[in-house]
């Protein structure tokens, strides 16, 4: 057994950090003092997160005023040798709860129960577990201030290596330690309590001196360090005046009520002989070892399905090899990995650049020939490709690709002389549609100029002829005249000019003026 380090001393209020020292292939034990620096009686209960990892000698008990209670954390042995602790930090933590009380002499059931119902006015402490490396010289432990004056057993002997050496290994191992478990309240339940361990019992025994029972594993630990003392009176006792109490085993396993271990997320409550039958097997919140070989990981059995998912322990075959690889080294092995060249050129090759050498340096590739654009559309193998490429009959494809290529050459720049030239002509046309285009736009402009003129000209003699007829109404009519005699019908004259027609434009203006629709009739009628 490993030698635990020296005493952790610590106030009940205080947070401390506990480090175990490896290396963790055999039992790793420390000691941890609860000082008291109050002027009353302080209960405590220790609880492990983890109890399959940890055990707590004693759990549960008090503290004297100003005195000291030392307590045992125990780092338990993998039961199978491949999960040995790994040397490495681990964030396990401890809860630690305390109160003042004014009953002393209470038993370990009875202080849970006190705790329990004073759970408003407890101190929870978390205390944080840390798994050091063997050379790690990283942390240091205060001596012993002062004695243990707790009246209840000491259990610091627990931690004192003896010179049983091997075979005291394999002595605890065997050994069936007591139940860890939550009961549910009970008045007959303090009697189920062991009076070293505060576990309740297993393999029940009472020795002569004593009516306290006390678990047989906690007997045999003792023994084997103090001899056949009692752990309560202290007096020496004879081995075969130990009785085995078989109904208080039958009362614990099958009568007792308890809580499920994860009772912090679980609701399930029965005896113990259904917790290990069954319970046990199937509660979603017990902790279980991942089923991947090595994987030391210890998740809820819930989340087991998502942690199998992405374990990096977990084996599947290479999809390229069809080797058995780590899911953690498949990016490791991909590097590394090497298959033969799928077109069966004689290469292993990684599998991400099979496609590069295939397209780019395989031999047996088929490629098709360089001088495909003059004839050949013959398609080899990448290693034959230089053969071919000399062979007399490119000769002739190249010679007679270099005359054709000269006609075509001679065509070109026929062609591109007939561009030019249309080119040119085009851009006269365009020069002439341009001076058209200005032409037209300045006649209309002029035209439109003219129109306007037109119309006010006629909208004046439109005012004036209004304003004539206006007048000729206010004026007083004659007497009437004899007509005129009868004058010669006048030959018809010839048509004037428009400048000399001064006669015919008055007569014209005394008529209905009609409105001007186009320029062209506008223009007729200045002819006019």
């Amino acid at each position: 057994m490993a030698c635990s380090a020296a005493p952790i001393s610590a106030n009940l209020t205080d947070f401390r950090e506990l480090y175990f020292q490896g290396p963790f292939n055999d039992y790793v034990s420390i000691t941890l003092e609860l000082t008291n620096k109050t002027s009353q009686l302080t209960v405590f209960k220790l609880k492990s997160t983890d109890s399959s990892k940890f055990r707590i000698l004693p759990n549960v008990g008090y503290v004297f005023p100003f005195n000291t209670q030392r307590v045992t954390i125990q780092l338990l042995k993998p039961d199978d040798p491949s999960q040995i602790h790994s040397d490495k930090y681990q964030d396990q933590k401890f809860l630690l709860v305390s109160n003042h009380i004014d009953i002393p002499q209470l038993n370990s059931y009875e202080i849970e129960n006190y705790l329990n119902k004073s759970t408003k006015t407890n101190t929870y402490k978390k205390l944080k577990c840390v798994l050091l490396p063997p050379d790690d010289q990283g942390f240091s432990c205060s001596p012993v201030s002062s004695a243990c004056n707790i009246e209840e057993p000491c259990c610091s002997s627990l931690e004192e290596e003896s010179s049983g050496g091997n075979q005291e290994n394999n002595d605890d191992e065997n050994y069936q330690k007591c139940y860890d478990f939550d009961m549910v309240e009970d008045k007959k339940i303090a009697d189920y309590i062991c009076c070293v361990c505060f576990g309740m019992i297993r393999e029940a025994v009472q020795l002569p001196c004593c009516t306290k029972l006390i678990g047989n594993s906690c007997r045999l630990q003792l023994q084997k360090r103090n001899g056949r003392k009692c752990p309560l009176c202290n007096q020496q006792y004879i081995e075969e005046k130990v009785i085995q109490i078989q109904s208080t085993d039958n009362t614990i396993t099958d009568t007792v009520q308890i809580v499920c271990r994860n009772d912090d997320e679980c609701s399930w409550v029965g005896t113990i002989n259904q917790f290990l039958e069954s319970h046990q097997k199937v509660c979603p919140e017990e902790k279980v070892k991942c089923t991947n070989h090595v994987c030391k990981e210890e998740v809820k059995r819930k989340d087991l399905d998502q942690h199998l998912a992405t374990c990096g322990y977990h084996v599947s075959p290479c999809q390229h090899c069809n080797k058995n690889v780590k899911r953690k080294l498949i990016d490791k092995h991909a590097k590394t990995c090497k298959i033969p060249c799928p077109l069966k050129c004689g290469q292993n090759i990684p599998p991400l650049e099979v496609t590069k050498h295939t397209d780019e340096e395989c031999g047996n590739r088929e490629v098709a020939c360089p001088y495909r654009e003059v004839g050949c559309n013959v398609k080899i193998p990448r290693c034959q490709l230089s053969s071919h490429i000399n062979s007399p009959s490119h000769a002739q494809m190249l010679n007679t690709f270099v005359t054709k290529f000269k006609e075509l050459q001679s065509e070109n720049v026929a062609w591109r002389h007939q561009n030019e030239t249309l080119e040119s002509e085009i851009g006269v046309l365009k020069n002439e549609n341009k001076d058209l285009t200005d032409q037209l736009a300045n006649k209309e402009k002029l035209l439109q100029a003219r129109a306007r003129n037109l119309n006010d000209v006629l909208l004046k003699h439109q005012r004036n002829q209004e304003q004539m007829r206006k007048t000729s109404i206010r004026r007083p009519q004659p007497p009437p005249q004899a007509p005129p005699p009868p004058q010669p019908q006048p030959q018809p004259q010839p048509r004037p000019r428009p400048e000399a027609a001064v006669g015919v434009v008055k007569k014209i203006s005394v008529t209905a003026v009609p409105v001007l629709e186009s320029v062209d009739s506008a223009l007729w009628l200045a002819e006019e």
